[in-house]
């Protein structure tokens, strides 16, 4: 109805030339990038939005010693799914250079761990009774699934790297993504399966650490970049 294809161009129903298929590609592409980020910060500003509920049901006055804690309140849920969802969205992503992919793809794996593994309960204040006796059958349940997922996953990426490289060699930066994101993968299972005592007491530091020194590292060089290439345009400008 809005048009025919004709050749590489579609024809507008008036006749007149639109855009070609790959610079419609191209243009869904931008958003569905675009829409990426503006779903992170959502997400972002729905954990922000849980936070203040709970502090407001609690009495106003309540605030625990850190966002992990609010795991043991109602904020839980939210929580939960909002770093499994950030985590997703950090792996679509794609970098604007491969180390930043690189990062980018290890924060995503690092994301749900900090969601599914809880740190102790500091025991602080709630404005619900939202106790939870034993985390370790939601760990062995959620992280079990999280791994299983993980593993087909990295056979999926590493078929379509094959298939991208079209009997080629893959290329550098795809096989350190690749070699990093199954070492992470490989030492979360050993971990799991043979030390699951400290996993549960550690996993959670131990994701959460480094998933936000890779977003910090991500936002200072995105800044810097931008600053540079804004600066770079004013000297150019006449």
């Amino acid at each position: 109805p809005g048009g025919i294809l004709d050749g590489r161009r579609r024809v507008g129903a008036s006749g007149g030339l639109t855009m070609t298929d790959n610079q419609v590609r191209g243009e869904n592409a931008l958003k569905t990038y675009r829409y990426l980020r503006l779903a992170m910060i959502g997400l972002v500003v729905m954990l922000g939005a849980a936070l203040v509920i709970e502090v407001v049901q609690a009495g106003g006055s309540c605030w625990r010693t850190s966002i992990s804690s609010y795991y043991y309140t109602p904020v839980r849920g939210v929580f939960i799914g909002g770093l499994v969802a950030v985590g997703i969205c950090l792996m679509a992503l794609k970098g604007n250079t491969p180390a930043e992919d690189i990062l980018l793809n290890v924060a995503g794996l690092l994301a749900p761990v900090v969601a599914f593994v809880p740190i102790s309960d500091p025991g602080e204040c709630s404005s619900a009774p939202s106790a939870l006796s034993d985390a370790a059958p939601n760990i062995g349940n959620n992280v079990g699934a999280l791994l299983v997922t993980g593993a087909l996953a990295a056979v999926v990426g590493l078929g379509l790297a094959v298939r991208a490289a079209k009997g080629r060699p893959v290329d550098r930066t795809t096989r350190i993504g690749l070699a990093v994101s199954f070492l992470v993968g490989i030492a979360a299972v050993l971990a799991f399966l043979f030390a699951r005592t400290r996993f549960e007491q550690l996993a959670h530091y131990v994701a959460a650490i480094p998933l936000f020194v890779i977003l910090i590292i991500v936002m200072v060089v995105n800044a810097v970049s931008y600053g540079r290439s804004r600066a770079t345009d004013q000297q150019r400008a006449p």
